[in-house]
């Protein structure tokens, strides 16, 4: 006869605020920076602090693991990128505040060894609770465009995005992970309720199209693409996948022919590649200044090929060019975080960062055979080749929340026991 495990001491109320963390995190992301630094400031407290024996003795423990966890190293080369540098810097404030906003990539790592390890029913109540909040939001988000569509459409056709909460690039990144969240919870049957998950994941896949930002789109269907191909391989069962792309494919054909917001950004994207073409050159087109951003990083590396312009000198660096080359007072770093790393630390910042992705993909067996945290993964990458993602607080929180987040909890099984 099989008695469950002891409770462990102060393993409810640790969870209760670790899940606080989280949903602080998540919530800050859609809303609010307040509320997001309050979730990782919350993550040292609850993983370090005890509030008899002053210093968490879980957290004391699993210090002695992170020198053989290829996750920690990972995030700590990102890091490592921007400390290294310091010796090039004359532009200090800049490098500074480089530091501050990556200080969460080495910071996070070390403080979730003394969190709780979440059993897989609490992971999964954190995820539906995600879900339920991106829906709400992308409803109101839709009615909203409903209400008024006329104003929205004009707007669209001017290369404004469609009204959502902050910033809409990093909106629609959410929107595209919290879709993948919704589906593995389907796949698995979470609580019994997969049609309604299933449902769900639907809903937000079309918000998808409705929000009309390209690469939040092409993320979601990358990251559907993952998860699917990630399935059939553990399955040994290709003819899912063969629907799948077919479905997918069938989806994106409908929608352009369908979704007023996507046909009004098609309209502005031919509109400014025909101005282009006859000579109409603006920096200022949205898609015109990420590709010029792109091509003055990219020469910036050409000029300093090694060890780059330091990272803490690239906007006073780009900056300069700009008003040098196109006559422009303030530049834009580059839309890519891989050519932001060149420009900024050079082949050496280069081999750094593909060292660190190929440990976070690489790094453990049993990540590459999970396809929530792979599928993930690939939109948090990929994003990277349309946004310098590390370079802002809120990707750096994003970035590293979710990657700790799947990593640490991909091994569980429904109903687990496990202790702090």
């Amino acid at each position: 006869m099989k008695f469950p495990p002891a409770p462990i001491p102060g393993r409810p109320w640790r969870v209760a605020l670790t899940l606080l963390a989280f949903a602080c995190i998540y919530v800050g992301l859609i809303f609010s920076p307040v509320l997001l630094s309050i979730g990782l400031v919350g993550l040292p407290v609850v993983g370090v602090l005890d509030p008899e024996k002053g210093i968490n003795p879980s957290w004391i423990k699993g210090l002695k693991k992170l020198p053989v966890d290829p996750i920690f190293w990972s995030l700590a080369l990102l890091y490592l990128i921007i400390v290294i540098g310091f010796w090039q810097t004359y532009d200090w404030d800049y490098y500074l505040g480089r530091l501050r906003i990556k200080s969460v990539l080495m910071a996070a790592p070390i403080a979730w060894v003394g969190l709780p390890q979440l059993r897989r029913i609490e992971r999964d109540g954190f995820i539906v609770a995600s879900v339920l909040v991106m829906a709400v939001t992308c409803l109101v988000v839709v009615i909203n465009y409903i209400i008024n569509w006329e104003a929205i459409d004009v707007a669209l056709r001017q290369g404004q995005p469609v009204p959502v909460p902050r910033n809409h690039i990093r909106f629609s990144l959410l929107v595209a992970i919290t879709t993948i969240l919704a589906l593995d919870l389907a796949v698995n049957r979470a609580f019994k309720r997969h049609k309604l998950w299933l449902a769900l994941a639907a809903f937000l896949f079309i918000v998808q199209h409705v929000l009309a930002v390209r690469s939040g789109l092409v993320l979601a269907y990358g990251g559907l693409a993952v998860y699917g191909l990630i399935i059939a391989i553990i399955r040994q069962s290709w003819k899912w996948l063969l629907a799948g792309a077919v479905g997918l494919i069938a989806i994106a054909a409908i929608s352009v022919m369908t979704i007023p917001s996507l046909q009004a950004r098609w309209a502005y994207l031919k509109w400014e590649l025909h101005l282009i073409e006859y000579g109409h050159d603006n920096k200022n087109y949205s898609d015109n200044a990420r590709l010029t951003s792109i091509r003055v990083g990219w020469q910036i590396w050409k000029d300093h090929p090694w060890l780059g312009v330091g990272p803490g000198n690239l906007l006073a660096e780009t900056d300069a060019r700009y008003q040098r080359e196109f006559d422009i007072e303030k530049g834009l770093r580059p839309h890519n975080q891989i050519v932001s790393t060149l420009a900024g630390s050079g082949l050496l910042g280069g081999i750094l960062f593909c060292t660190s992705a190929g440990g976070l993909i690489f790094g453990y067996r049993r990540l590459r055979r999970d396809p929530l945290y792979m599928s993930v993964a690939a939109i948090l990458f990929g994003s990277m080749m349309v946004e310098n993602t590390l370079e802002t607080s809120a990707g750096v929180a994003m970035f590293t929340f979710f990657i700790l987040l799947l990593s640490q909890t991909s091994d569980l099984k429904r109903n687990d026991t496990v202790s702090m």
